[in-house]
């Protein structure tokens, strides 16, 4: 786990001072050491936490043992000892590796089967190798977008990084707002890929790997999951038990790889549990977990997580969040992600980092199950929302909801509010998290950047992206709403939210996280379950089937919780001086964005007891801050 950066600037547009100032913006990433490799128009650069070899035969920039090739590396392949194997049968027999790291595999696999050398690796990466015979830079990125790669294109000069703060430290780019992907914040609380907070900066899409000369600039996919979607799906459940069990056992087993100590995050729920089940299984030896709790029972997993710690035997250690740990932390949450970001959860992961790095280098973490198993709420509002008969009702059914004195069915009311199913994905995920639909934005927003008309445009994109997604080289299997729902959140949610989320949480500790159920295999077989064993009266049936070879199913006999702090109380107390400072008049008219008199709404209804609403505050708060510190 590092930081990757560099640049390709036909001109001498960018320095070797630039890749240092890159470099240092990213140190957290990779304290150990530091490295950079530039050779006329090229740059490239590497902060380096050492994982894998821990001597300096693993430092980067690495060069290819012919010395064409030159790599910069961020991640893990797991795989790289099946690799090299294979690469010494097929080509060399008598070829040795001057070091044991799997960045040495990944640059001698691409010198000698080219680009598709990538669909050879196992892991979670951002890759970048300059090929210095043909003046060519490649960057690769993971299948499900573990790694970052953020980049700077501007139809001449190119440069690259592992977080778009450090691209932001090049003061010569001068880069200025991007206000068409403020409505997609707003409805989706992120800025979901290719696009970023600022013009001319991007976000390398998963899958996807990008080709720099001085003649061309050229993106492809490599990899998606609509084109592992079968005609026929797996119904028997023997079958996919065993099938995804096996997976599960095998991703860990690989992922457990590391010169380091290494931990599980055990939240003590069902995904994070299996994973440590395995891991305990697996490693020979006690494992590390780590759970946060919170002072609000309500809230608080923890004693979950240390039951199921106990049982598994593993060494514990827990930490109690309080509100002056979540206020000490804000800072570091809301400049961590260098572009408005408003997921609350943010914090709680800062903080289970933080506790983690004292112990170990490596933990594994839970993410993927929701999306792959049909875990989230979202999942059964997209088959009652197909239902014709709600669909055809959904405004009067709104409207009856609208008019309770529960907070729940007011909340529940936006979620039937919706024009038509041409954005029906986007919409269902933001509902579910409480944020802003399309009709509240287009009365939100101060029309001085953009049109009604083009704010209607860029919020359909994520659906219509989606729908050309699956149009592709999909087999034509009929979707239900609930898969259709889940391969939304895999291609948008999980690489642009969830992911970025523990990337820059754990890295801002110099942790590296790895994630099991995003092992591609997995998810090639995972989307092929039938929907009836993800889908019965209780959601993850699949999953929970697995796990319950592992743990008793009576320490599972609860609702499910999810990863959140209790924001809405907070926002209300210790944290109101956000809404203060950030949401009044002032602050509101000076950054010109959003109407003042629909934020003082919120505001009032907020305080009114409509406590959902603090989402739409969470937004807008981490925006206007955002937008204080960066631009006005």
């Amino acid at each position: 786990m590092c930081g990757i950066s560099g640049y390709f600037a036909p001109g001498n547009f960018f320095s070797e001072e630039d890749l240092n100032i890159m470099v240092r913006a990213q140190n957290h990433r990779g304290p150990d050491s530091n490295g950079i490799y530039t050779h006329g128009q090229v740059g490239l650069g590497h902060n380096r936490l050492s994982i894998i070899d821990l001597s300096e035969r693993g430092a980067q920039p690495m060069h290819s043992s012919d010395n064409r090739y030159a790599v910069v590396y961020n991640g893990e392949v797991y795989n790289f000892n099946e690799v090299a194997s294979e690469l010494k049968s097929k080509f060399d027999p008598s070829f040795h590796f001057r070091s044991s790291t799997d960045t040495e595999v990944i640059l001698q696999a691409f010198a000698l089967y080219g680009i598709e050398f990538v669909h050879k690796l196992n892991g979670m990466f951002a890759i970048a190798i300059y090929d210095k015979k043909d003046e060519v830079l490649y960057i690769f990125r993971d299948r499900l977008g573990i790694k970052p790669v953020y980049y700077y294109w501007d139809l001449e000069n190119f440069a690259f990084a592992s977080e778009i703060k450090a691209l932001k430290k090049l003061e010569k780019l001068k880069l200025q707002v991007n206000y068409s992907v403020i409505p997609q914040y707003l409805n989706l609380g992120y800025i979901p890929s290719p696009y970023s907070i600022y013009n001319h900066c991007y976000k390398l899409e998963p899958g996807h790997y990008l080709k720099i000369s001085k003649q061309e600039f050229e993106k492809k996919a490599y990899w998606k999951a609509s084109e592992a979607l079968k005609e026929q799906t797996i119904s028997d459940e023997k079958q996919a038990t065993v099938l995804i069990s096996d997976l599960i056992g095998s991703s860990v087993q690989y992922q457990l790889k590391s010169d380091v100590p290494y931990g599980v995050f055990l939240s003590g729920g069902i995904d994070s549990s299996l994973v440590t089940a395995n891991a305990a299984k697996a490693a020979g030896t006690t494992i590390n977990t780590f759970s946060i709790g919170f002072e609000n029972q309500a809230y608080n997993e923890a004693v979950h997580a240390k039951k199921i710690a106990a049982y598994l035997g593993t060494n514990h250690h827990e930490f109690t969040v309080t509100t002056n740990d979540a206020l000490e932390t804000l800072d570091d949450y809301m400049d961590a992600y260098g572009e408005p970001f408003a997921d609350s959860s943010g914090i709680p992961t800062l903080l289970v980092s933080r506790l983690a790095r004292k112990y170990v280098t490596v933990t594994l973490s839970g993410e993927g199950g929701d999306e792959l198993f049909h875990g989230y709420g979202a999942y059964r509002w997209a088959a009652r929302l197909d239902n014709i008969f709600i669909y055809r009702n959904r405004h009067i059914i709104a409207r009856l909801l609208r008019m309770s004195s529960s907070n729940r069915n007011r909340r529940a009311a936006d979620m039937f509010n919706f024009e038509n199913k041409e954005s029906i994905h986007s919409h269902i995920f933001s509902q579910e998290q409480y944020f802003f639909s399309i009709g509240e934005i287009d009365t939100l927003l101060i029309k001085r950047y953009l049109s009604p008309v083009l704010i209607s445009e860029i919020l359909k994109y994520t659906d219509e992206t989606f729908e050309a997604f699956l149009s592709e080289k999909n087999p034509k299997r009929h979707l239900f709403p609930q898969e259709s729902q889940a391969l939304y959140d895999l291609q948008f949610y999980l690489p642009d939210n969830l992911l970025v989320k523990v990337d820059r949480a754990s890295m801002h500790h110099s942790l590296e996280t790895r994630v099991p159920f995003l092992d591609h295999r997995i998810v090639e077989q995972a989307i092929n379950i039938h929907k009836n064993l993800k889908n019965t009266p209780t959601s993850k049936y699949l999953l929970k089937e697995i796990l319950y070879q592992h743990i008793p199913r009576e320490y599972f006999n609860r609702p499910k919780q999810g990863f959140s702090i209790p924001l809405k109380y907070w926002l209300k107390k210790e944290m109101k001086f956000l809404i203060d400072d950030f949401l009044n008049k002032a602050v509101v008219d000076k950054v010109g964005v959003v109407q003042y008199d629909a934020v003082k709404n919120l505001k009032d209804r907020f305080e009114k007891g409509e406590d959902f609403l603090s989402q739409r505050l969470w937004l807008l708060i981490n925006l206007h801050r955002w937008f204080i510190k960066n631009v006005v």
